[in-house]
């Protein structure tokens, strides 16, 4: 992938889980915005290698006509991700050639903790 848009969640699920299904081995090679970081959710560290320069972007589930803020989305999306990535440890992926030693993305914690500081998450 190199350029994952967000937008419905439902789609990206549907994607995701197919890569799964499948043992799809997927490279990021650039951002992940939105409902492309449900990618966490399906794919196994073994099948996921992000390259240097690719990253998450996280934020709150939006409805797509009003957007409107959907907590129970944002929820269920939070809750999908394995455990590493809501902790404060920087989230571990399987060794590759290709993949972006020592960066890393801030956690959805984090990202909170940023956006009470009045700091920039990304």
């Amino acid at each position: 992938m190199t350029h994952g848009n967000g937008g419905r969640i439902l789609e990206h699920r549907m994607t995701f889980e197919g890569y799964f299904r499948s043992g799809t081995v997927v490279e990021l090679r650039g951002p992940c915005y939105s409902a492309c970081t449900l990618l966490l959710a399906y794919m196994e560290k073994a099948n996921l290698c992000i390259a240097p320069g690719a990253f998450m972007a996280f934020h709150a589930a939006r409805g797509e006509r009003r957007r409107d803020y959907m907590p129970g989305e944002t929820r269920t999306m939070y809750e999908s991700y394995p455990p590493e990535v809501c902790s404060n440890e920087p989230l571990r992926l399987a060794p590759r050639e290709r993949q972006a030693h020592g960066a890393r993305t801030p956690k959805l914690g984090e990202q909170a903790r940023n956006r009470q500081a009045g700091r920039d998450s990304f």
